[in-house]
């Protein structure tokens, strides 16, 4: 059993084709919903939402930037021309039996296409806030080198801890 006291993200950097990228403070990452439909009928009492499993609702990944830089223009240009984005993250914890610090790596693979970005605001001696917006069609999260979730919607994955989830539907579509 896992007797670590997971307590933060220490450090995260994000890359583009392998390249550093210059982002802002904070990154929120992707919400994964699935898809649902509104079941009811006889025998059943009122209504219940029945997710399809790897539907999920589109992803969107907001990259921000503290200034809009040339280095922001070649992150968008990198995107549209297939680039990954990688996320790299120390996640920092402490042992419960031992009471040391230590940190387990992250990283997180995304692939998509620019939806949008924002210059962001001109402000004396302040950032600007500038921010891309990258429309996913896939989703990697790693954990200490370990795969928990690959969301794969051109090629219809989805996996969690490693279980191919959609593994017998491919085989029967």
């Amino acid at each position: 059993m896992d007797r670590n006291i997971y307590e933060k993200i220490h450090s995260y950097r994000v890359y583009s084709a392998g390249e550093a990228v210059g982002a802002g403070d904070s990154l929120s990452l992707p919400s994964v919903d699935n898809k649902t439909v509104t079941v009811s009928g006889a025998g059943i009492l009122g209504e219940y939402e029945s997710p399809a499993e790897g539907h999920v609702d589109s992803m969107e990944q907001e990259i921000p930037f503290n200034t809009m830089s040339p280095e922001y223009f070649d992150f968008i240009e990198k995107i549209n021309n297939g680039a990954d984005i990688t996320i790299r993250a120390a996640l920092q914890f402490k042992d419960a039996a031992t009471q040391t610090l230590d940190t387990k790596a992250i990283k997180i693979t995304e692939r998509g296409s620019v939806k949008g970005f924002s210059p962001g605001e001109i402000k004396n001696a302040d950032v600007m806030g500038s921010t891309v917006t990258i429309n996913l069609t896939y989703l990697k999260i790693e954990i200490d080198g370990k795969e928990r979730l690959e969301i794969d919607r051109l090629n219809m994955i989805y996996k969690v801890n490693g279980v191919d989830r959609l593994k017998k539907i491919r085989e029967q579509c």
